[in-house]
């Protein structure tokens, strides 16, 4: 999982895992039980990368990611 670090948006390590995932199309289920979390608790960090990156979507969050160069 290559993540680059961008100073654009304040991401946790944690933020920038699950965009990653996220850009690779893993379900909310399925990136719980990669991260060793609960999937409320992705809803969560994944409702606080929208807000962050001031997108409404799972999409949108990935195409930004990649444009930013947080994702290659």
């Amino acid at each position: 999982m290559n993540i680059m670090c961008n100073t654009d948006f304040a991401l946790s390590k944690t933020e920038k895992k699950i965009l990653c995932l996220m850009a690779k199309d893993y379900s909310n289920k399925e990136i719980a039980e990669k991260l060793f979390l609960s999937v409320s608790t992705v809803k969560w960090y994944i409702s606080a990368l929208y807000e962050k990156m001031e997108v409404r979507g799972r999409v949108q969050a990935a195409i930004l990611a990649y444009k930013k160069g947080f994702i290659e």
